[in-house]
């Protein structure tokens, strides 16, 4: 599927079978001890995209309206992915994002469709830090968006276009998995989307 606007991405993995089951035990049903085993792969995957290094910060697409700054569930996994690649392989989180008013659900909808949904959606929070405490100065920071499931690519074409905005680099974005592609497959994705080599059914 192409995906126009879309910051490069990687996936971790597919979005069916038993690759579906275990992300939506996470991510639905609340099962938290799936976050470490997820993260891990983020990791990976991070680490085989060629954009980890020390100055790089991980920033998770924000949770539902009016929750609290990295409480949500796809902030857990950009920690647990931050504490797998380790200080060499990123600087940390930060959520610097936040929803600047509620955005319709996009269960159902064309890319067209999402695209509008989440036009300037979303914007950046006022004195953002890291997750372990200080400033967050994104001017000409290199970024990468961090999500669980792409499907259209419209939620990080607007992260992106926010982090932008602000002077952030975003040289990528990592996700759990890709819907719409096989659990197996070669390294080159669909679109602007790559699977690493190192991808097998888990």
């Amino acid at each position: 599927m192409p995906r126009p606007g879309c910051p490069p991405t990687w996936a971790a993995g597919g979005h069916a079978g038993r690759e579906r089951r275990v992300l939506l035990a996470y991510k639905e049903h609340g099962d938290g001890r799936l976050a470490g085993v997820l993260g891990e792969r983020l990791a990976r995957t991070l680490r085989a995209s060629g954009w980890s290094g020390p100055d790089v910060l991980l920033v998770p697409v924000p949770g539902r309206w009016g929750t609290r700054a990295g409480s949500g569930r796809v902030a857990r996994l950009a920690r647990e992915c931050a504490r797998g690649a380790g200080p060499s392989g990123t600087a940390g989180t930060a959520p610097v994002l936040r929803y600047r008013h509620p955005a319709g659900r996009q269960v159902g909808l064309g890319r067209a469709r999402r695209l509008t949904n989440r036009a300037g959606v979303f914007v950046i929070r006022p004195h953002a830090t890291f997750e372990h405490g200080g400033r967050v100065e994104l001017v000409d920071r290199p970024v990468v968006v961090v999500d669980d499931v792409l499907t259209t690519g419209a939620t990080l074409t607007e992260a992106a276009r926010a982090l932008r905005a602000e002077g952030a680099r975003v040289v990528g974005a990592v996700v759990s998995a890709e819907r719409g592609r096989a659990s197996e497959g070669a390294t080159s994705g669909t679109g602007n989307v790559r699977r690493p080599r190192f991808y097998k059914r888990p």
